[in-house]
């Protein structure tokens, strides 16, 4: 079944959205020491990375500043290194790329 590539962008967006709200007021500590906020956030990073690779090369093209391979390439970690992520990596999405990559989608998805 072939699904609109602007819901694969919505669903980026929501789960910026969710990592965004899930960090806010922690510190990064907090993040680690919270199993559902961690999880919830590690979770969010894998659906970034599902969407991601979902989209077409057509639709990537549309947004040349997103590192679209470094994007699957985390989700890949995630799911399958989980054992050996580095929190500083985590923590440099959470807080730098995440944000980035929200500001990049949301004027193409103007909610």
């Amino acid at each position: 079944m072939s699904r609109d590539p602007g819901l694969y962008l919505a669903d980026i967006l929501d789960a910026c959205l969710r990592i965004e709200r899930f960090a806010e007021g922690r510190n990064d500590d907090q993040i680690f020491d919270d199993d559902l906020v961690r999880d919830a956030i590690l979770f969010n990073i894998v659906v970034i990375g599902e969407a991601a690779a979902c989209l077409t090369a057509e639709v990537q093209a549309r947004f040349p500043s997103i590192p679209w391979s470094r994007i699957k390439a985390m989700r890949n970690m995630v799911a399958h290194e989980y054992f050996g992520l580095e929190s500083a990596l985590v923590l440099d999405v959470v807080r730098k790329k995440v944000p980035e990559l929200r500001r990049a989608i949301e004027p193409a998805l103007k909610r």
